[in-house]
């Protein structure tokens, strides 16, 4: 018997190693096909500025592309991931909202050629109290030399109050903006493009294992948005890459550098999203909320707040699915590659 424990835990030994580089090699391609993408989307962006800038009465002081694109942790191009594209404007804090500036870079890109020598096709979808949406079809390089792709690059051009060039100064305004508002709910959306560069900059500095353990996490969350949407319509959260994001940072931090680990504690916490507590703030503004996700530039924001009932016992559902799917993994004997293939059937495929 005691052979037996012995064989036992050595195939499971053996199986965790190969899920652990299974995992790894996974989340790298996303890494190479992000970087083709996010090349073409950032020349079209270029020339999109240049275009805006000498025909806008407003003062643009930068530009940024945020989100999870500009943070680097946005799977790759077979899943055309958006770009949140932030431009700063001076000499606006006294208005109350920036829909004029909206409303004027609208116009403005009303007149913008349809096709060029970086896409071949511009459609504006429409304008929200935010931003401009719009999207360009081009084709990208790839990694493999001489193979390219046709894709379709969706753009949220979002103007941002400028506070101050300096980016801990431009926070501090903003969270005073904020502590002020009679309305922080409303005004942590009208100021999270003013607060975007000390996201990007916080998230950008964490390790490559931790920006891999956020792309296994979203690749997982992809899975299920399409499967719940194929079955039941639209299955929309808002913050939800951020939510998704801020869990794997959290998982990836108590893991020691062990993916599988880091991917078993984000699906068990995931599984346990009701009785959630993430904070990264050096504050405690949520502390009597049933749920609390909080990143370490907003502290008056929980993600949390956007999620329903339903959007929990979804995840706890798929969570808990994925992680006896994951102990099959490393149990396996013989199967090992079958056992593989129903555990990975929970993740987004190119």
């Amino acid at each position: 018997m005691g052979n037996t424990f012995r064989t036992e835990n050595m195939s499971q030994k053996n199986n965790s190693a190969r899920l652990r580089n299974d995992l790894m090699r996974t989340a790298a391609a996303e890494v190479e096909n992000l970087k083709a993408y996010k090349t073409a989307g950032s020349k079209i962006f270029d020339r999109v500025l240049k275009w805006i800038n000498p025909r806008t009465s407003f003062s643009i002081s930068r530009q940024l592309i945020a989100g999870s694109t500009g943070k680097n942790t946005s799977l790759g191009h077979n899943f055309e991931p958006d770009f949140d594209v932030i431009l700063f404007v001076r000499n606006v804090t006294h208005l109350e909202t920036l829909k004029p500036v909206i409303e004027e870079f609208h116009e403005i890109l009303k007149n913008l050629p349809s096709e060029s020598e970086d896409w071949t096709r511009f459609k504006i979808h429409r304008w929200t109290n935010y931003g401009v949406q719009f999207s360009m079809e081009t084709v990208i390089e790839l990694p493999e030399p001489g193979r390219k792709k046709p894709v379709t690059i969706s753009f949220d051009l979002l103007p941002a109050y400028d506070f101050h060039s300096n980016v801990d100064q431009q926070r501090f305004k903003v969270l005073e903006k904020i502590n002020m508002s009679r309305d922080r709910e409303g005004d942590n959306y009208k100021y999270s493009g003013s607060l975007s560069e000390k996201t990007v900059e916080i998230v950008n500095k964490k390790s490559d294992f931790v920006h891999c353990v956020i792309r296994l996490a979203k690749l997982w969350d992809k899975k299920l948005k399409d499967d719940l949407e194929q079955r039941d319509g639209e299955w929309k959260i808002s913050g939800r890459s951020s939510i998704i994001e801020l869990i794997a940072i959290q998982t990836a931090n108590e893991s020691g550098g062990n993916i599988l680990e880091a991917l078993r504690k984000f699906l068990e916490r995931m599984m346990n999203l009701n009785k959630i507590k993430i904070n990264f703030s050096e504050q405690d503004y949520h502390r009597n909320s049933a749920m609390m996700i909080i990143d370490a530039v907003n502290p008056y924001h929980n993600y949390a707040d956007g999620l329903t009932t339903t959007h929990v016992n979804d995840y706890a559902a798929r969570a808990s699915k994925s992680l006896r799917a994951l102990a099959n993994v490393e149990k396996s004997d013989f199967n090992y590659d079958k056992a593989l293939e129903d555990f990975m059937a929970d993740f987004a495929k190119a």
